[in-house]
């Protein structure tokens, strides 16, 4: 009876693990690190829900998503550009936010006023700038942090090459990656709304300690099918790693800073 009792406690066990980890599977994910701060666009670190509570969330956030340490008893240090991060993925933001005040009247009225992309704003609040609801949030992902790291390995260098600039990626992990994509990202240039036009390049069987390089144009101009309309100009906006492993992510940027 003993046996039987401890065999059904085992199996109970190892379903329940098993369970835990599909519901909240660990992966490392290596991504920039973003520190929020209220009334940002992209960014923010506060929100006035529909019952006018002004509610803080997270400090920082890596790439789209916010990041919270798994003991709320240690604050999350995070100050690095990239970051090796170990931890789960968690959906409902709403057991995360914390009550600071009252909204301030008109509270994000004059940001979400201006002329706004899809690609500018957060999935907090979209178009509606430092607002939010409880029924978004509920559907926002955020990561649990368990350990974190700043991650050296990706660069956007100035070349001798006038007009030019190289990408650099480094594997420094102890895995090979089957399958990386470095992406230039380009802003249309001249009067409008500008939109963006992109470069990829995909590398595969990245083995640890294997270095990359890839040469971007700062601006190029590209026709159009039609011979009667102008031909577009564009200027290097930024770069991007991006990969996806089982139990890797990999999803950096860098902005370009600099003149040429």
């Amino acid at each position: 009876m003993k046996i039987l009792i401890l065999y059904i406690i085992a199996v109970l066990f190892f379903q329940i693990s098993v369970s835990a980890q599909k519901a909240d599977p660990s992966v490392t994910y290596i991504m920039p690190i973003y520190k929020n701060s209220p009334l940002s666009l992209k960014n923010p670190s506060e929100y006035c829900l529909e019952d006018e509570k002004l509610y803080t969330g997270s400090e920082y956030r890596a790439g789209e998503l916010n990041i919270f340490s798994a003991d709320e008893k240690k604050p999350l240090k995070a100050d690095f550009r990239f970051a090796v991060i170990s931890g789960r993925i968690k959906k409902d933001m709403n057991s995360k936010l914390k009550l600071k005040s009252d909204c301030p009247k008109g509270y994000g009225e004059m940001e979400s006023a201006q002329q706004l992309r899809s690609d500018w704003v957060s999935k907090e609040t979209g178009f509606s700038i430092g607002r939010s609801s409880r029924d978004i949030m509920k559907e926002i992902s955020y990561i649990e942090v368990q350990k974190i790291s700043e991650y050296k390995g990706f660069e956007l260098r100035r070349t001798k090459k006038f007009g030019y600039s190289s990408v650099y990626f480094k594997n420094s992990l102890n895995t090979e990656i089957p399958e990386l994509t470095i992406t230039a990202h380009y802003e249309s240039s001249g009067r409008g709304k500008p939109y963006p036009d992109y470069r990829h390049k995909t590398y595969t069987n990245v083995q640890k300690g294997d270095k990359i390089f890839f040469e971007v144009p700062h601006k190029y101009v590209k026709e159009k099918e039609d011979p009667s309309e102008k031909t577009v100009s564009f200027h290097l906006h930024s770069v991007s790693a991006t990969a996806v492993t089982q139990d890797i992510k990999i999803s950096l940027e860098i902005i370009k800073d600099y003149d040429e």
